[in-house]
């Protein structure tokens, strides 16, 4: 991102001359008339400049059009001369405008124009257009004197005009003095001051001149000219007098359900606006409103305000009154009552319910469960029994059901939830519209989530059926259930052995879900909202280097949806900022959303190289915006900075918990971006810093060093020009803390470390594997071509065996696909083995192809496949190796020393990438001659290539180094660089999606995302290839197969086969059949759903009761799209420019590519020597 951004070194220039405006050599003889106007024409030499000032018709004259005309021109006596008009007289506060003919954008240099109001050095208002002998400064200037100049009396910045007519304005009013530059309408930049250097008219006069910075002649040593087409001043006008006449209320009428409001009439009143919260505020020409369909005995209050046509008079008194409540026949309640007996329903019917005496004789009228009752009996015709007694009234039978048969009445009432009553009918006040329960030999069901709180998008939440069971008087789990789960028009029914159904839903759709049993009451149908995520941010928006802006505490921030395509609801920064009202406009870019301007601050706004940037601060840690803004997940308390033509400063130390006695550093760092636009953060030298805002200091070089003498808060402030201020608070301490950095080398979730400044992290595999089972094709391969799919099984092969996606993608590769060769054949079949492998199943003959054999076929007495490559050979150790073969066999060491002979000196094979496959393969030879040695060599090229982000300049890179290393003694979290570890720099690639990837967006699809995402979870997880991959045993001869498979509970599956390659059955671990699979999913798509479907018991020893989740989703299907050739018997050979396309590299490299191609005759071994270990890496 290109921003332009000046530091502009004027103020000294700025402020002599201001102070050499007037000379005592200076004389006025000369008077023109102009726009009406008559102006004195400055003659003689002074300031500023100071400058010879000409008064003759070269320097200063109107043309036929009234334009004046003013020039900075050499005379015939050699010197040069400029040129300078003003008023004979104060015009006072009002709108000043001059228009210019003239392209003040692109003056010469060393010249300033500027039109502007004088009065002394101490009361001057200033326009001025200049670079002030400074190339490529800011060249448009609004200036409030004297000095000294800060951003509150001084605005400036680079501005470019269309054409050479535009306007310029001075707004002098009394309390604020605003400026602004226009062009075609259009408000190229504005500002304004309100502080105390205003000043009250006077003596001050309109000047326009046209000088020379310091007496300077014109860099192009050329004469230059300044057209004024015209001048024009309105007189301010004081703001009409506030009308101060306020309504008096003087009479108010009620009923039930209406209020009317009487007021005096107000002589000079045009309208009244009336205030209540009966209503949203509305206006009338009537000196009395009417409010009606008002809730009874409800206050409400009103407010009347008149307006005369200019402005609006106070508020009157405030006026509270409360509508009339309804008689005891008025008032009702639509009440449902539901009355179920052991063996029939006997009523269910919502009715109206009005008041009735709570007790008899008591004269006390409520709306209570037994006035429900009473009204059910008439409603339904039911014969209803009772009996008073001293708490109340009995329920003794309605109809039949009288309790001879030794059963009873209960009642609950479903208000928050089904609960049994707690008094008697009477005493229970109903709600409008509650539900009554009443039941006889019966316990009824309900429904409920298993844990409080809300029932968040995307996460699964555990309902629960419930029983009343009388003899506890509580609820209990309700076994062998089905529940009815409604999801718009459809209705699913699952049966639960367990009672508990888990409920997963990717939208805001409400469920309604019932639950209902033989010999139990049917539950009611209770509506389960989807909750979005909320936090709870900071959130700064700066609009210019001036610091013009908004700041937001405390923001509360719902999720919402990720991009205008999705239904996906995330918690992300967009979500922030749209909720803070301010005028925003987005673009799209693939799922990205891009900021394009705020409250009109446009990115590149006519072609000024500014564009918005984002950060983030947190834990006293700022960084800069590392995805699209809504990718970025919020977390609770930190910030969000949004910056326009200006970026921020951060403040670090040494310690931020320093401890007594000790001296600590403070380092103040500014951002911007290096010559290729990379972002850095650099010292800010020449920052100001404020210790409790008492003490202030300058940086050089922008480093401090603190003396702790107490343990009190230390309020730490740095400053700079153009830059954003930032605080810091630390708390000093009287004994040490810890502060070094910690590392965190088992966390896979990416929740960091604990202790210490710095925090390492690890990419969440779990979030990375859900992003890979969420982008399976129907048939359990993924992406485009079985490239991906070899990775993705390599990766999976990591997780339990009850991961659908795993067990699904085993299916796919025990029917054998055909295998797609690319540009490298032994590559290939070596990848395609190693995913067989990871996965258990017998390169020989888990498949109908033997895999190993193709390998050992391709050796030429020498080296495996081409020749003129050696990745393949890599690759085809590191699988020969786990496949039985051994380090004395004469094949395996021609191979290995092949290899060893293409190590470069500096200890690398051509690359990190290929440099980390050799490492792995290698491993597993330490024991022939020149191993170990080249081994610590590539280790040692692998060191030096570890950049300052912590990674390997890609992902893809990364993932293999760390496999590497951790293949080696050591561990990739202590190999650091700039405090980071090739972990860290994984994480930061990983989105929100769960995907981890480098490449440009628009080159990054969903096969480079699934390809980058496959690499990275073995190494997020700390596992190289020798570990992952299952061993297997060389055939012996034709006999039988013996297969040891042996489960872990926590993990994969560790097999030791014998196989041979006439058996009949795949060895390794026994297929899974498409049943099986089907009942191993732990997804059921409710818009998919015919039948229900229960998990397989994997012990049997626990019951069989857990029942599938349930999702609520739009389903998509999902395609396949091969998009390279498959070589087999009877086809055509391979486009190798498809073989290209289908690799995720970036276009220019894909160009360049085919060109290789096209010159070559097509020769796959010089587009492999032009793309390097780009092409080595992908071809594997």
């Amino acid at each position: 991102m290109k921003n332009l951004n000046f530091k502009n070194k004027i103020f000294l220039s700025i402020a002599v001359i201001a102070s050499l405006i007037f000379s005592t050599s200076i004389t006025y003889a000369r008077t023109i008339n102009f726009s009406g106007y008559d102006w004195d024409v400055k003659e003689g030499q002074g300031g500023p400049g100071p400058n010879n000032w000409g008064n003759t018709e070269q320097d200063v004259f109107v043309d036929g059009e009234s334009r004046l005309h003013m020039k900075v021109s050499k005379h015939d006596d050699d010197l040069w001369y400029s040129s300078e008009v003003f008023l004979k007289n104060s015009l006072g506060y009002g709108k000043y405008s001059f228009d210019f003919d003239s392209h003040v954008d692109t003056l010469d240099e060393n010249l300033i124009a500027a039109p502007f109001l004088y009065q002394d050095d101490d009361h001057e208002i200033d326009i001025e257009y200049s670079y002030w002998s400074l190339p490529g400064s800011s060249n448009l200037h609004y200036t409030i004197q004297p000095p000294p100049y800060t951003e509150e009396n001084h605005y400036n910045k680079n501005f470019v005009l269309e054409n050479g007519s535009s306007s310029h304005i001075i707004d002098w009013q009394p309390n604020k003095i605003s400026f602004s530059t226009i062009q075609n309408n259009n408000i190229l930049d504005s500002w304004t001051y309100s502080g105390e250097k205003n000043f009250v008219p006077g003596s001050e006069l309109v000047h326009i001149n046209f000088w020379q910075n310091k007496g300077l002649i014109p860099a192009n040593a050329t004469s230059s000219e300044l057209i004024v087409g015209n001048f024009i001043f309105e007189p301010y006008v004081p703001p009409a007098t506030k009308a101060t006449s306020t309504p008096i209320v003087n009479n108010v009428i009620v009923t039930t359900s209406s209020v009317e409001l009487f007021w005096d009439p107000v002589v000079d009143a045009t309208t009244y606006e009336v205030s209540s919260t009966a209503s949203t505020t509305f206006s009338t020409t009537n000196s009395s409103v009417i409010f009606n369909d008002l809730t009874p005995n409800s206050e409400y209050s009103f407010q009347v305000r008149e307006f005369n046509g200019t402005d609006y008079s106070d508020f009157s008194t405030v006026v509270t009154t409360s509508t009339q409540a309804l008689s005891i026949n008025d008032e009702e309640y639509n009440i449902r009552v539901r009355i179920e007996a052991y063996d029939s329903s006997v009523f269910d019917q919502t009715i109206k319910v009005k008041k009735c005496e709570k007790v008899p004789n008591s004269n006390v009228y409520t709306i209570n469960a037994w006035c429900a009752i009473k009204q059910a009996e008439i409603d339904g015709n039911l014969t209803v029994g009772n009996s008073w007694g001293e708490y109340g009234v009995f329920l003794t039978n309605i109809n039949q059901y009288d309790g001879l048969d030794g059963k009873w009445w209960l009642w609950f009432a479903e208000g928050g939830g089904l609960n049994p009553g707690q008094t008697s009918l009477n005493e229970h006040v109903l709600q409008d519209g509650e539900t009554i329960l009443l039941t006889y030999g019966i316990s009824p069901l309900r429904t409920t989530m298993k844990l409080d709180g809300p029932y968040l998008i995307y996460s699964t939440s555990t309902i629960l059926a419930q029983y009343f069971d009388e003899s506890i008087w509580d609820w209990k789990l309700a076994t062998d259930v089905i529940f009815d789960v409604a999801h718009f028009e459809q209705l699913t029914t699952i049966p639960s052995p367990s009672g508990e159904l888990d409920i997963y839903s990717d939208s805001t759709d409400t469920l309604f879900i019932s639950a209902k049993k033989d010999g139990f009451v049917t539950s009611d149908s209770i509506g389960f909202e989807t909750n979005l995520p909320k936090t709870s941010i900071n959130l700064d928006v700066f609009y210019t280097k001036n610091l013009v802006g908004s700041s937001y505490a405390n923001l509360d921030v719902s999720a919402c949806k990720e991009n205008e395509e999705t239904q996906k609801y995330t918690l992300n920064a967009m979500c922030a900022i749209n909720k803070t009202g301010l005028t925003t406009n987005w673009s799209t870019w693939g799922t990205d959303m891009f900021l394009n301007s705020i409250e009109g601050y446009q990115n590149n706004q006519n072609e000024n190289g500014v564009y918005w940037n984002w950060f983030v601060q947190k834990n006293n840690e700022m960084s800069y915006g590392q995805t699209a803004l809504n990718k970025h997940i919020l977390t609770a308390d930190e910030k969000i900075i949004l910056t326009y033509d200006t970026f921020p400063l951060r403040i670090s130390m040494d310690s931020y918990t320093p401890e007594i006695g000790t001296t600590t550093t403070i380092t103040i760092e500014e951002f911007g971006f290096d010559s290729l636009f990379n972002s850095v953060w650099k010292n800010a030298s020449s920052s100001s810093v404020i210790i409790n805002n008492t003490f202030e200091t300058e940086t050089d070089d922008g480093k401090l060093s603190l003396f702790i003498t107490s343990t009190d808060p230390i309020y730490i402030k740095a400053s700079k020009t153009n830059f954003v201020t930032t605080v810091l608070l630390i708390n000093p301490t009287s004994t040490a803390s810890n502060t070094t950095t910690q590392n965190n080398n088992t966390n896979n979730n990416g929740t960091g470390g604990s202790g210490g400044s710095q925090i390492h992290n690890k990419i969440d595999v779990n979030k990375a594997v859900e992003f890979l089972s969420n982008n399976k094709n129907s048939n359990g391969s993924f992406g485009s071509s079985d490239l991906y799919t070899d990775w993705v099984a390599i990766a999976l092969s990591t997780q339990n065996n009850d991961n659908v996606a795993k067990l699904k993608i085993k299916e796919y590769l025990l029917s054998n696909p055909d295998l797609v060769i690319g540009l490298n054949e032994v590559g290939s079949l070596a990848r395609r083995s190693m995913a067989l492998m990871s996965l258990g199943i017998s390169p020989y003959d888990g498949t109908k192809t033997n895999y190993i054999q193709k390998i050992v076929d391709s050796f030429d007495g020498n080296q495996f496949g081409d020749n003129n490559l050696y990745n393949d050979d890599i690759f085809a150790l590191l699988t020969l190796l786990k496949s039985g073969y051994q380090t004395t066999e004469p094949m395996i060491i021609k191979d290995i020393k092949y290899i060893l002979s293409k190590q470069n000196p500096n200890g690398s094979w051509d690359g990190v990438d290929l440099t980390a496959a050799a490492i792995q393969a290698l491993g597993q030879a330490k024991n022939v001659e020149g191993v170990d040695e080249a081994l610590t060599k590539s280790l040692e090229y692998l060191q030096t290539s570890l950049n300052n982000e912590g990674g390997f300049g890609n992902v893809e890179s990364t993932a293999w180094a760390i496999q590497a290393i951790d293949s080696s003694t050591d561990s990739a979290s202590n190999w650091l660089k700039n405090n980071l570890n090739p972990h860290d720099y994984l994480y930061k690639k990983q989105s929100a999606s769960g995907s981890v990837t480098t490449l440009p967006k628009e080159e990054n699809n969903l096969d480079s995302k699934i390809w980058s995402t496959a690499y990275s979870i073995p190494a997020g997880l700390d596992k190289n290839w020798n570990e992952i991959l299952t061993s297997f045993s060389k055939p012996l001869s034709p006999a039988t197969t013996t297969t040891t498979n042996t489960e872990q509970n926590t993990g994969g599956t560790t097999n030791t086969t014998t196989s041979t390659a006439n058996a009949n059955i795949p060895t390794g671990t026994t297929p899974t059949t498409a049943s099986t699979i089907q009942n191993k999913e732990t997804a059921i798509s409710i818009s998919t759903l015919n039948s229900p479907v229960v998990k397989e018991n994997p012990n049997p020893q626990i019951p069989k009761n857990v029942v599938t989740p349930i999702i609520v989703r739009n389903i998509k299907p999902t395609t396949s799209s091969q998009t390279i050739q498959k070589l087999t018997s009877g086809q055509s050979p391979i486009n190798k420019n498809d073989v290209i396309d289908s690799l995720p590299l970036d276009t220019p490299t894909k160009r360049t590519a085919k060109k290789v191609l096209a010159i070559s005759g097509g020769s796959a071994l010089l587009v492999a020597g032009y793309l390097g270990l780009r092409l080595l890496r992908n071809v594997v």
